[in-house]
């Protein structure tokens, strides 16, 4: 199991309750994070309840991600988040003895680079906790349908 850090833990524990969609960006199917641009898009189930998060694509597809990082020049190198495809990502919350909570990912999930997972978390939720607040909604007429 793979445990993420304090910080992202709390934002995780911060989602409320429920269910959340969330657009995403794609190239080539797979989910761009820190990518700039036009690109694709496609979205993102984000299901969360008080022990656990899960993420998967809502069209059914695997979820892979690739982490972003722009070079002088306007070159960008890209680094898969997972060594392959998978149905879903899941998190557990295990409460510690002094009241805080380790969120783990849970086994079957074959990442590339610890640090990489934690971006992608660490995204995810920053999206799901501004959706939640409210703070990216658009006016009805312009809500795309």
């Amino acid at each position: 199991m793979i445990g993420l850090p304090a910080q992202v833990a709390s934002s995780v524990s911060e989602l409320r309750t429920g269910t959340v969609l969330l657009s995403v960006p794609l190239l080539d199917d797979v989910i761009q994070v820190g990518a700039v641009g036009p690109l694709a898009t496609g979205t993102i189930e984000v299901a969360k309840t008080p022990s656990a998060m899960v993420v998967r694509r809502t069209d059914g597809r695997g979820l892979q991600a690739q982490i972003v990082h722009q070079r002088v020049g306007g070159f960008a190198s890209r680094r898969p988040v997972f060594s392959e495809p998978v149905r879903s990502l899941r998190l557990q919350c295990v409460p510690q003895a002094d009241a805080s909570e380790l969120w783990l990912a849970l086994p079957g999930v074959r990442i590339r680079r610890h640090p990489d997972l934690v971006q992608l978390v660490e995204t995810i939720t920053a999206f799901g906790l501004a959706k939640q607040r409210g703070c990216c909604r658009l006016p009805r007429a312009a809500t795309p349908v």
